[in-house]
């Protein structure tokens, strides 16, 4: 997009790559025929590339409705709103994290009996992904008694709530799953 000021001066705002990382170009009739150009910090990724491109067309509207601040101190700052991506992890790699977490909280025949359990149980689902809790609810049902899936979904559901407090998860895809299943014994 080429936008022209009140003085018919293309202004185009470019986008490029240094050391991999993305930074914006500004036309030099800007800064009194300098070249300058401002770092985004943000690493060359198509989904950056978006994010870069977003914040250059603001840019240019800045400068055609007249705001442009030339110490591009609020550009800077801009960059940031966008939000960065979160690691996404596997329900195996929070088992393990809230395990490590647990250690020293319960009994060691706790985490040799009843955690390894878990584990084995995780790697042996058909997805990693914590997303998928109907469908880990589902094979666990079709493998296991009621009783054992509940008390397998109960202790997921425990590691996804650690996992939240603990802000490597957004929301707990487990919570309540474990109360739908129905045992033969009494459920208090």
């Amino acid at each position: 997009m080429t936008i022209q000021n009140s003085h018919w001066i293309t202004i185009k705002v470019g986008i490029e790559v240094s050391k991999g990382y993305l930074r914006l170009r500004f036309p030099r009739p800007l800064f009194n025929g300098n070249q300058k150009c401002l770092s985004l910090n943000l690493v060359d990724t198509p989904e950056n590339r978006v994010a870069a491109e977003i914040q250059a067309r603001r840019i240019e509207l800045a400068i055609l409705a007249g705001y442009f601040d030339p110490t591009l101190a609020i550009y800077k700052a801009d960059h940031t709103a966008t939000p960065k991506k979160q690691k996404v992890y596997s329900l195996l790699e929070l088992w393990e994290k809230y395990t490590q977490f647990k250690s020293g909280q319960v009994q060691e025949s706790t985490l040799v009996r009843d955690y390894s359990l878990i584990k084995k149980r995780i790697r042996a689902l058909p997805t990693a992904d914590i997303n998928q809790a109907v469908m880990v609810r589902g094979h666990l049902l079709s493998i296991y008694s009621a009783e054992t899936a509940k008390r397998t979904l109960k202790q997921i559901n425990a590691c996804c709530n650690w996992a939240v407090l603990s802000k490597l998860i957004e929301s707990n895809p487990f919570k309540d799953l474990a109360k739908s299943i129905k045992t033969k014994r009494k459920d208090r």
